[in-house]
């Protein structure tokens, strides 16, 4: 509703001054009448502009949230570790699901289990996964004796399940977000394929134009090679959507903490913080007062990639891409189309959102 302008007659006009600046003598009945005229006439004015201004509020759209899952080989690298940190924290993305994959479930499960504790998110599930492991136990001090039973969320033993029963039960179409080798995406679509066709998929995943580092030579990335043909089985999948992040943009040097940021970081009493710290040191078989700053994040992006809020830092294309026997993702005519983040308009600004996001209130 639009405010509409009143005009006021002079003798009220000045009444209403004479409210906010009464004469000291005293008031006849004619101005007492007059005054009370103006005063509703006044507060009826005040009415319809608050009223217009809070049909204005009213009718703004609330902000867009997508239903998200995350599949993640957590305590490989430390970069999983920073991104579920990150997605807790990125609004617009709603976690329902944590699922573990590339073997290790229990260990996986538990790094999970005590950062959600921490974040103060037992509200999220998590399902442990498919796959033989690939890995080193490397944050394994950092849970000390923290125990899975310890949770007090829900556990799924069988990950696969739980997966397909999540999308399936959805209201809306959720966006996997995959940051490991594909092994419990492979298994649940072997289950049950049309789990596809309800869900879009975010992955941290291949290496298109350029390789590790930001050479001008692809690679075969970590998590296609540890089983290419869970790689392959998922990435053709006629899933919603796809879009990845392959290392043409996530494995940059500049994806990481710089030295002064995390400075900052270390000055944080934000206990979520404080745990993403302490597992890199327990990853890194570091004193944490040696740490100066982090490794490349790469499964951060994946995360960012993920969000419905635009515009992005990202520069993306829609190309055809194929996982062939020996690991690497390439432009192929038979491949599925997807949309590849293939550069970034300004890395440094994603340094800084990912600091703010990390550092923002739960």
């Amino acid at each position: 509703m639009l405010a509409r302008t009143v005009s006021i007659p002079d003798n009220i006009r000045s009444t209403a001054d004479f409210m906010i600046h009464p004469p000291t003598q005293r008031m006849t009945r004619s101005h007492s009448n007059t005054l009370t005229f103006a005063a509703m006439l006044l507060i009826g004015v005040c009415t319809c502009v608050t009223g217009a201004a809070a049909g204005s509020r009213q009718s703004e759209p609330p902000p867009r949230t997508i239903p998200v899952i995350l599949d993640t080989d957590i305590g490989n690298d430390i970069d999983d570790t920073w991104a579920l940190a990150m997605l807790l924290r990125t609004p617009g993305l709603d976690l329902r699901l944590v699922t573990t994959t590339d073997g290790q479930a229990e260990y996986r499960a538990r790094l999970v289990a005590k950062l959600l504790t921490i974040a103060g998110r037992s509200d999220v599930p998590i399902a442990l996964g498919a796959g033989k492991p690939s890995g080193q136990e490397r944050e394994k001090t950092w849970l000390d004796d923290f125990k899975l039973a310890d949770y007090r969320g829900t556990v799924h033993r069988d990950g696969v399940r739980a997966l397909i029963d999540t999308i399936n039960s959805a209201k809306e179409p959720p966006t996997i977000i995959a940051i490991g080798p594909l092994q419990t995406l492979a298994a649940a679509l072997a289950k049950d394929p049309s789990i596809a066709a309800k869900t879009n998929l975010v992955g941290m995943q291949g290496s298109v134009f350029k390789g590790y580092g930001g050479s001008p030579t692809p690679a075969p990335e970590f998590n296609i090679k540890v089983d290419v043909a869970a790689a392959q089985k998922v990435l053709s999948a006629p899933w919603r959507s796809i879009a990845i992040t392959p290392l043409d943009t996530c494995g940059l040097a500049g994806v990481s903490i710089s030295a002064e940021q995390y400075e900052t970081l270390r000055g944080s009493a934000d206990p979520l913080v404080g745990a993403i710290l302490d597992s890199y040191a327990a990853w890194s078989g570091k004193d944490a007062a040696t740490l100066k700053a982090s490794t490349t994040l790469f499964d951060t992006v994946a995360i960012y990639l993920a969000r419905p809020s635009e515009p992005s830092l990202l520069v993306t294309r829609e190309l055809k891409i194929a996982v062939s026997d020996a690991g690497m993702t390439s432009v192929s005519e038979s491949g599925r189309a997807m949309t590849v983040a293939t550069d970034w308009t300004d890395l440094r600004v994603y340094r800084n959102y990912l600091m703010k996001t990390l550092l923002a209130p739960p």
